[in-house]
């Protein structure tokens, strides 16, 4: 039974097809204005949706992104919400903080260019030189070999995780990439595992990496050869810190309590803390910009305007061709037919005219 209704169902379809066509090529006028305007709307719709999708909605590499943010010193007398803090105190918040499972830091990006060396040319890199439980806070394994660790970077700090870029541009793709040495800055590390082509983080696209290249491989923190000193000095600012929430815990939440700790930190040492606060950025927003996102959902809110404007256009075209019809119409009720019989037929006149206009915009919009 339901074989028999599916191609039944198909030949409708194509009879309803045929006679659209052949009620489009009587009015090629009314065609062309309708095709027009429903191929006008559908493509700024989908153009702008594209946009939407790869910007706001295209999933990141990241297991649930949305307990990820990012945590920056703040410095409200010079009006100043995003800024780099040292290590001492990425250590302090990450030991008092009670709202996040983890917290990892991550190198500044003027910080991370490395040299690689070893060849007859040297060939400047933008790595990431991050701690230790960096890819086990993002939660992103490796495609080939694996992410390094924190208790392993403290015994060999010489190791490298590499990008998919990296890999098949130095490498040649090659499999058996694992275990393999890179000279950088005179040293050799060894190359324990390459990362998701869409795995990018700290993100060039972001405001706070907006100035630097694509990350081309990540480094251990303690292989930078000024790590004693980072340990040590407040005054250092060259880390940002990334997080993740704890579960059933908010944004707000988080920002409260690290005002606290930032509170408490202030008094502790007076020196170097004092007058500075903790800002609390969900990744979402540390990737795309608040502003952005809202630029973007008032467009595609203004887009979906611009298709039912279309769509009401294209419907005023056949209630006017419908009205046009008025004289027809009178001659058949005059003959006898009822109210019931001329609205089928005007509707279904209808119903064709768009099926055909429809079809005809798809076609006209296809690649």
């Amino acid at each position: 039974m339901s074989f028999h209704t599916s191609i039944f169902g198909r030949i409708v379809s194509i009879r309803q097809f045929r006679h659209a066509s052949r009620v489009l090529r009587n009015s090629p006028g009314f065609a062309l204005t309708s095709i027009l305007t429903l191929a006008l709307g559908i493509g700024i719709t989908s153009a702008i949706f594209s946009v939407v999708y790869g910007v706001l909605l295209k999933p990141t590499p990241y297991a649930l992104p949305e307990h990820l943010c990012l945590l920056w010193k703040s410095v409200p007398k010079k009006n100043l919400d995003r800024d780099w803090t040292s290590y001492p105190t990425y250590q302090d918040w990450k030991r008092n903080a009670r709202s996040f499972n983890d917290l990892a830091a991550f190198l500044r990006p003027d910080g991370s260019i490395v040299n690689l060396t070893g060849t007859d040319n040297v060939e400047q890199i933008q790595s990431t030189k991050v701690s230790g439980n960096f890819f086990t806070v993002l939660g992103t394994p490796a495609v080939l070999g694996r992410t390094f660790t924190a208790s392993e970077i403290d015994r060999d700090p010489n190791l490298a995780v590499v990008s998919n870029e990296f890999w098949r541009q130095h490498f040649s793709s090659a499999k058996d990439v694992v275990g393999r040495d890179l000279e950088i800055d005179g040293v050799s590390f060894e190359v324990i595992g390459v990362m998701p082509a869409d795995f990018a983080f700290p993100a060039k696209e972001s405001q706070a990496w907006s100035q630097a290249k694509d990350t081309q491989m990540w480094l251990p923190i303690n292989s930078d050869s000024r790590w004693a000193a980072f340990q040590k000095v407040r005054l250092a600012d060259a880390f940002g810190v990334v997080a993740r929430l704890r579960e059933n815990t908010t944004t707000d939440q988080a920002q409260a309590e690290m005002s606290a700790i930032a509170g408490q930190l202030s008094r502790e040492h007076p020196d170097t803390d004092r007058y500075l606060g903790v800002h609390v950025v969900p990744l979402a927003i540390y990737l795309v910009g608040s502003r952005v996102r809202l630029t973007l959902a008032l467009f595609m809110g203004a887009v979906m305007v611009v298709l039912l404007m279309a769509c009401a256009n294209v419907a005023g075209l056949f209630v006017s061709r419908t009205f046009a019809r008025r004289q027809s119409v009178a001659i058949q009720i005059a003959l006898g037919a009822g109210r019931a019989d001329i609205l089928a037929q005007v509707s279904g006149a209808a119903r064709q005219r768009a099926l055909g206009s429809a079809a005809a915009a798809a076609v006209a919009l296809a690649p």
